[in-house]
């Protein structure tokens, strides 16, 4: 009766530490899922494309990419509504490369300390939600990155003194 009980009580045991695990598992799976930072890159690379075959101008879209065959048809829906597309029309090559061309929506993304935020030179780079939330995200107004560490980036409406020390060179 009591090994019974003991077998009873480590079964339970074991099922309560696989619950928890697999809502750990399940957190982080739906987390990853919301990492926009590789698809993100992909726009800056579609961009970049773009822009050598229209005499260095930005996409007046993110579906203008699908049309020029810089991204798959399937691209700037995934996007539509998690990022704010700021760069239209602009030429790339007058841009800092500390400009922002796209940040994620900080709106839809309330409970992250970060957002990730695409630059003219190409790179990605996390950035606090709340200097996104104090800036206006209109393709008129045209942003930059600035901070010392990547745990320091934020946006401002004025050019840093100072590029950010972690991002790439200009492509």
């Amino acid at each position: 009766m009591r090994s019974s009980r003991r077998s009873l009580v480590a079964l339970l045991l074991l099922c309560g530490v696989a619950a928890v695990v697999g809502a750990a598992v399940a957190w982080h799976r739906r987390d990853a899922k919301e990492d926009l930072s590789w698809p993100m890159a992909q726009l800056g690379l579609g961009i970049y494309l773009y822009s050598q075959e229209h005499q260095g101008k930005t996409p007046p879209t993110v579906d203008a990419l699908v049309a020029a065959d810089m991204v798959s048809e399937d691209f700037p829906r995934r996007l539509r509504d998690k990022i704010h597309y700021l760069a239209a029309g602009r030429d790339l090559a007058s841009l800092p490369p500390n400009a922002v061309v796209a940040v994620q929506d900080p709106t839809r993304y309330a409970e992250h300390a970060y957002v990730n935020a695409l630059l003219a030179n190409g790179s990605v780079v996390a950035v606090t939600r709340e200097s996104v939330v104090a800036v206006p995200l209109r393709p008129d107004v045209l942003l930059f990155v600035e901070g010392q560490s990547s745990y320091d980036f934020r946006i401002t409406t004025s050019p840093a003194a100072a590029q950010p020390a972690t991002t790439r060179p200009a492509r």
